[in-house]
């Protein structure tokens, strides 16, 4: 069962490292396009105004068209890009790259039970943080029981024991 969800948490991660990727291209490119096109609005801008013309050119909202990026034709055509409409549907692209993913040997703990015993059921998975004192696993255990038992009993008896004394004691002083 260790080997199923480790095989799925994977190709989960295989996933998300690809799509990570892919975005941190796609910010990149669109970033450096983007950095040319308001080069040459600003150039436009710098020959639109005059010093002296009433506009505060140090404000962040003072120009309005600075927060829309506009794509030159050629641009566009250069890197493919498609314009549409924002739909919900299936991503049909796909990419393998070499990689491999592996746990933090650093982070990783082995956890040994202190009495043999039967799992009944498992609380955390691979790659959950868990803190002292949570629970782990839920284990069965015929030893554990028997040690229990024998520390109940022990209870019992030195109860009986302290009983029997405190009367004794009172006996005692009664004569």
């Amino acid at each position: 069962m260790r080997m199923k969800v480790y095989n799925i948490l994977k190709k989960f991660i295989n996933y998300k490292i690809i799509l990570l990727i892919a975005g941190a291209v796609l910010i990149f490119v669109l970033g450096s396009i983007s950095k040319n096109n308001l080069a040459d609005d600003h150039a436009g801008c710098a020959n639109e105004h005059s010093e002296d013309d009433g506009h505060d050119h140090d404000r962040e909202d003072a120009h309005e068209h600075e927060s829309i990026i506009r794509l030159k034709d050629s641009t566009i055509k250069q890197f493919g890009i498609e314009l549409a409409k924002a739909e919900a549907g299936l991503v049909g692209m796909h990419t393998e790259l070499p990689a491999e993913i592996a746990l933090n040997g650093d982070k990783l703990v082995h956890v040994v039970p202190r009495i043999p015993g039967v799992v009944k059921s498992v609380i955390k998975t691979l790659g959950d943080e868990v803190r002292a004192g949570e629970v782990l696993a839920i284990i069965h255990s015929r030893e554990l029981a028997d040690y229990k038992a024998n520390y109940l009993g022990a209870r019992e008896k030195i109860e009986l024991a302290q009983k029997m004394f405190e009367r004794e004691k009172s006996l005692w002083q009664q004569k």
